[in-house]
């Protein structure tokens, strides 16, 4: 009886996998790609310009896009995600070494990355120009190298960006606190009225020394004050 519950229950399991990944299938698979008229109107909306030809791939669109002030270029779309997989410029013939300008490149890395765009610089590498633009978010920064002839994207680096901390002025971040301070903070350690007050020295070590008396019991403490934090380093007790 108990092999019998025992394969029941594993044929229940496996059933039940069976059906999860089914449904996982199918639902991974029941996401319809774009239709043309789609991804004309993602790129027409994302770039502002006319597209002039659409060519359907297996898996992208590749659509040539023309713009006012910049010229044509040709756009894929993933045709499952509507993603910018690339963005190239349309170099016309008898303009193959023509380089693009600094407004076609803001257009190629505007499609790819949104952010704070840091710098542009143009390096030449093996007798082959390329432009470096690097674009900033939050927190992370992103580093595109981009051929300046047909505008391809060649790599992309991204780093992790640290938000620079205030720096605090360094005078007031020495700045000693008054002898009132002192005896402020003196009287909230011990109760009672204030004898003496000295400051002192030591090897760049700076603190008060600050000597209290109380009445009701004719002790007198002396509360050891770090000069420039605050803070109360010792409390220290005479008969």
């Amino acid at each position: 009886m108990g092999k019998y519950r025992k394969a029941i229950f594993t044929a229940g399991i496996l059933l039940l996998i069976t059906v999860v990944s089914w449904q996982l299938m199918n639902f991974v698979t029941s996401a319809e790609p774009l239709t043309e008229e789609e991804a004309k109107k993602l790129v027409e909306d994302k770039y502002n310009g006319d597209v002039v030809e659409i060519i359907k791939n297996a898996n992208v669109y590749k659509i040539k896009i023309s713009l006012v002030d910049t010229g044509d270029y040709f756009v894929e779309i993933n045709r499952k995600t509507g993603d910018v997989e690339s963005l190239q410029k349309v170099i016309a013939k008898g303009q193959e070494e023509q380089e693009l300008t600094e407004a076609d490149i803001l257009e190629i890395v505007k499609s790819q990355q949104k952010g704070k765009l840091i710098s542009l610089e143009k390096i030449t590498e093996d007798n082959q120009s390329y432009y470096y633009a690097a674009v900033e978010q939050k927190t992370e920064r992103t580093i595109f190298k981009i051929n300046s002839v047909n505008g391809e994207i060649v790599d992309i680096e991204k780093e992790d960006v640290v938000a620079p901390q205030p720096e605090e002025d360094h005078a007031q971040s020495n700045k000693r606190i008054t002898v009132q301070e002192a005896k402020e903070i003196a009287l909230e350690t011990v109760s009672g009225s204030i004898d003496d007050i000295e400051y002192e020295d030591e090897d760049g070590f700076p603190y008060y020394l600050v000597e209290i008396e109380q009445e009701h019991t004719e002790e007198e403490a002396t509360v050891q004050i770090h000069a420039i934090s605050g803070k109360v380093l010792s409390v220290s007790w005479d008969d």
